[in-house]
C-alpha cells in the first residue's frame, strides 16, 4: 500500500530527484494546463494520451511566451469568500494538525504546518481531465513558489463524484505516468503527489482496519511536495542502514493499531462536523 501522508510515499527515490529549475527561459508558472487547439481529448483512448496531448500544448505556449487567459477553478484559501469553502479548509487544517501531526503519521509534516508553508486551495473541477489540469498547474506553481513560502500543496477536490475506485487508479495513473517520471517536460520527476479520500480502503484489509486511516482525509485531496525537500530524510536515513518509507510504514502501523479504529473514525467525524466560526477563525 502507499503509506504517505503528505507524500511519505515519495521519499523512495528522492536522492535521484535533486534536479536544476525547468529547462525553459519561461517559469513554468505560465503553464496553463487547459486545450490550447479544437483537437477534442475524446478522440484519444487513454488518460495517458489525453495527458500528453494537454502537456504538448501548454508547451508548445511557453515556448510561443503567451499565456492563456481564462477562469480559473481553482481558489486559494486567500479567495476563499464562501462560508463552505471556509469551512473545508479548516476542517483539512484540522486533519492535518490532529491526525498527521500529533499522530506523526509523516515525519515531513510538522514543520510546514508549524511554519505555515501549506498552500491550501480548492478545485472546482467536475470532470477527471478538468481535475488532472488542475493538479498539473497546482504542481507547476509549487515549482515556481518561494520554497519558504510554500513547502507543500494540498489541493481539495470536494466535487469529485466518481467512485472512491476511480479516485484511487487516477491516483496511481498520476503517480506512475506522469510525477515519477524525471524525463517528464513539466515536471522532471520533482514534485511527489497522494490521493487521500473520507472512503479511502485498502483492498487487502477489513473494512475497520485501523490501517485506512494512512490514506482518508475529510474531503478528497491531493498533496503535492517538492522531492528535494525529502531528500535529506531519505539520504540520513540510508547512510544508517535505514530504509525510511519501510520504518514509517512500520511505526504508523504500530500507532493506528494502538488508537484502534473507532477512536480514529470519532476524531474525523469530529473534524468533519466542524462549523463556520471555526473556518472563519483560521
Amino acid at each position: 500500500r502507499l503509506i504517505s501522508l503528505l507524500l511519505l510515499g515519495c521519499a523512495i527515490g528522492a536522492e535521484s530527484s535533486a534536479q536544476q529549475a525547468l529547462k525553459m527561459n519561461q517559469p513554468c508558472l505560465y503553464f496553463v494546463p487547459v486545450p490550447l487547439s479544437s483537437v477534442p481529448l475524446s478522440i484519444f483512448r487513454s488518460k495517458f494520451h489525453a495527458c500528453k496531448l494537454r502537456k504538448a500544448r501548454a508547451l508548445n505556449a511557453i515556448q510561443r511566451g503567451s499565456v492563456v487567459q481564462m477562469q480559473s477553478r481553482i481558489i486559494s484559501e486567500d479567495e476563499c469568500s464562501r462560508d463552505e469553502d471556509k469551512i473545508m479548509i479548516a476542517q483539512t487544517r484540522a486533519w492535518v494538525k490532529e491526525m498527521i501531526v500529533e499522530l506523526n503519521l509523516c515525519p515531513f509534516a510538522r514543520t510546514p504546518f508549524q511554519k505555515d508553508t501549506v498552500r491550501y486551495s480548492i478545485s472546482n473541477a467536475q470532470k477527471e481531465k478538468e481535475l488532472i489540469d488542475d493538479i498539473l498547474q497546482e504542481a507547476c506553481k509549487l515549482l515556481d513558489d518561494d520554497p519558504e513560502e510554500t513547502a507543500t500543496t494540498l489541493l481539495l477536490a470536494p466535487y469529485w463524484a466518481d467512485a472512491l475506485e476511480d479516485w484511487s487508479e487516477l491516483g496511481y495513473f498520476l503517480e506512475e505516468e506522469i510525477f515519477d517520471k524525471e524525463d517528464d517536460p513539466l515536471l522532471e520527476g520533482r514534485v511527489g503527489i497522494a490521493f487521500f479520500h473520507p472512503n479511502w480502503t485498502f483492498n487487502e484489509m477489513d473494512n475497520n482496519d485501523p490501517i485506512h486511516f494512512e490514506r482518508r482525509a475529510p474531503i478528497p485531496t491531493i498533496s503535492l511536495l517538492r522531492k528535494d525537500d525529502i531528500g535529506v530524510y531519505v539520504q540520513d536515513a540510508l547512510e544508517k542502514g535505514i530504509i525510511l518509507s519501510k520504518k514509517v510504514q512500520d511505526d504508523n502501523e504500530v500507532t493506528l493499531r494502538k488508537y484502534g479504529y473507532d477512536k480514529l473514525e470519532r476524531k474525523m467525524s469530529q473534524i468533519k462536523q466542524l462549523q463556520s466560526k471555526r473556518a472563519t477563525e483560521h
